[in-house]
């Protein structure tokens, strides 16, 4: 399953599915070093795993999308 970093606050973040929307909490120990808010994890071998290429992947998809937005006007 992958996952949308929402938000981290102290030792806790907050993952949402970003399939079903499913919010979770997760302790910040389950993660690799460097986690981040708007990051995106997938969940392997009982740990979290940034997912750089998805991140990428949607960064550019939302990119695409607000420039069609902006060729509207």
């Amino acid at each position: 399953m992958k996952y949308a970093v929402d938000k981290i606050v102290g030792d806790i973040v907050t993952l949402e599915n970003i399939e079903t929307g499913d919010i979770i909490n997760v302790n910040i120990t389950q993660f690799d070093s460097g986690i981040k808010e708007t990051d995106i994890v997938k969940f392997e071998n009982d740990k979290y795993i940034k997912d750089e290429q998805e991140k990428k992947s949607r960064e550019e998809s939302i990119r695409e999308k607000m420039e069609k937005l902006r060729n509207l006007n």
